[in-house]
Formats: structure tokens, sequence, C-alpha cells
């Protein structure tokens, strides 16, 4: 008994050490809001975006969950063209992004995309509707997503980052001024001129990545021309409008034109011409999202290499309670 009381005072006395209340402390408090939650809190200045890079940034590559946290259910509708012209070819590209943005993370995905030199056409659809997740390429039925390992996140913001692919394409080289007032959806917005800026904004993007290790035998013809758009590209021009909601600062409309130089090896220079034209043309809690009709069931894969031997009727040896395998097979052996 006393050796009892002992314990429990000891217990008591070191229940009392700063650092211990301090863990304590740490493991039984709240859990951190999302990053997008505690970022839609922030005021971005809609009124006067043209005066912070950073806000104009921050408006540019919003993400779809912060402009649903700031602005609730809404549709956005967006047009995005590539045309590349130079080193003896040319290439068009056409995308059509559209996106229901629900209640409770409910959302409907589609992107289609078109070469217009030839007839090649892709698509995608994908719906989160009450938990369950639903998706489609262009011409095939819905099926569920049982396994959606935070594809359906991935896939709302590459629908939604129409003006961040063009804010990244020109380095972050916007510069607004304002020009007054407008409406869009019946929403109030402010209205801004777009240019290209003289250089790149100085902005803090957190810590930088290392450089990436070169393959032994080199980089491919293809991953050369990545590697040369991304470090040596050269915005040329920049023009058009902007409207940004006047209370929650979220893009509601946006037409914009770019000219970007991307140069390649020896004198194979490319120009890469793009076009963005989006638009929220409705804003409300009435935007619902459901479930598709029609959806296909699939058939689960097999859980482990064991399963997949007795779904083709393959024995396997008998296993003892210990894991090893039978006596006759030790023997055997």
């Amino acid at each position: 008994m006393r050796r009892l009381i002992l314990a429990a005072a000891l217990l008591g006395v070191a229940c009392q050490n700063p650092v211990d209340k301090a863990a304590k402390a740490r493991i039984f408090s709240p859990e951190d809001p999302p990053k997008f939650v505690t970022r839609a809190a922030d005021d971005l200045g809609p009124s006067h975006l043209n005066d912070s890079a950073e806000h104009i940034k921050r408006v540019f590559t919003m993400s779809a969950l912060e402009a649903a946290e700031r602005l609730g259910p809404h549709q956005v509708k967006s047009a995005l063209e590539f045309r590349w012209s130079g080193a003896g070819s040319k290439s068009e590209l056409d995308e059509v992004h559209t996106l229901t943005i629900g209640s409770h993370g409910d959302f409907a995905a589609r992107l289609d995309a078109g070469d217009r030199l030839g007839d090649s056409k892709q698509g995608m659809e994908m719906i989160r509707a009450q938990g369950r997740v639903f998706a489609r390429s262009r011409f095939q039925k819905f099926r569920e997503r049982t396994r959606d390992r935070g594809a359906a996140d991935r896939y709302e913001q590459e629908v939604y980052d129409v003006l961040g692919t063009l804010y990244e394409l020109v380095d972050g080289r916007v510069a607004l001024s304002p020009e007054g007032e407008d409406t869009v959806a019946g929403r109030k917005v402010y209205k801004y001129r777009v240019v290209l800026a003289e250089k790149t904004p100085a902005l803090d993007d957190g810590p930088k990545l290392p450089p990436l290790a070169t393959p032994k035998g080199g980089y491919d013809a293809h991953l050369k021309a990545e590697q040369l758009l991304s470090q040596k590209r050269e915005p040329r021009t920049l023009s058009g409008t902007l409207s940004v909601d006047a209370q929650t600062a979220v893009p509601l409309a946006a037409r914009l034109e770019g000219t970007v130089d991307a140069p390649g090896e020896g004198n194979d220079h490319a120009s890469l011409h793009l076009l963005v034209d989006t638009s929220v043309p409705k804003v409300g809690a009435d935007l619902v999202v459901a479930a598709p009709k029609d959806v296909a069931v699939d058939a689960d894969r097999p859980q482990s290499i064991a399963a997949a031997l007795e779904r083709f009727d393959l024995p396997r040896a008998a296993t003892r309670a210990d894991g090893g395998a039978d006596a006759e097979d030790d023997e055997d052996k």
C-alpha cells in the first residue's frame, strides 16, 4: 500500500514539471484549422489591389478551397488557349474548364481539351457529392472511386487554376491599374486593367528547393525543352482586364492575353501565345452538386498476392499458427 501511495505522489510531482505540462498542452490542444481557412480570413484589399504585389499573387494563385471558403458556393467557367509557333512547327490547344463548387466540399469539375490542328480530343469529369467521388473520361460512364487518395482535391484545383497557370508562365510580372467598379453575377466588383510589369516582383516564396539531380545520361529532348522553358522563358506581352469581388477579393471575371518567348537549342526559338477568358456566372447557396445517376460498378482489385492466387484457383501451402510452413514442407526441404 505504501508503494502505491509513493508512486502516486511521484507521478503527481512529475506532472508539475513545466516541460511535461507544455507537452500535455500540445497533445490535447485543439487541431489547427486547415491552411486555406486561415488564408481566407486575410484581407487582400480588393479596392486597392494594385498597391501590393503580394496580394496580386494571392488573387491570381488563389486555390479553389480558399475561394470556396471566401465566396461560398459558386460556378466558374474558363477557356484557355495555347498557341505555339516557331522551331519549324505549330500547335494550337484549347481547354474548357467548368467547375461548380457546392457546400461541404462538394464539387463538379470538368476539363475538355482539343487540338485545333488535329483530331485529338480529351476530357475528364469528376464529381464529389456527400463524401462520394465519381469520375469518368470524356466518352465513358461515371465510376465511383472508392480509393480517392486526395485525387479529387487535386483535380478540383487543376480545373480551377487557370489564372494561376498564366501567372506562373509570365513569371508573376503582373501590374494592375484601377478602372472603377462594375457588377458580376449580381455582386459588386473592382475592375482593373492588367499589363506586363517591368520585372518579376521580389516576393518571399519560402525556402528554396535544392537543384534537380541530372540523370547520368542527360535529359531527353522533351525534358530539355521543359527545362529551357522553365529557366529561360521571357514574357513579352500581357494585357486585359481583371474583376475581383468587392467583399472577398475572389476573381469573378478576367480576360487576359499574353505572349511568352521560349528558347530552344541553337537557333530554335518558339513563341507561346496565351488567351484566358474566365467568369463566375452564378454565386449562391442554391448551387447543389448531386451524384450522377448512371454509375458503373468497379470490380475491386485483389488485396494481396494470396488473394490473386486464390482468384485463379492456384493452391497455396498450408501455414502453421506461428506463420511458418507446415512440418511436411520443412521435412521436404
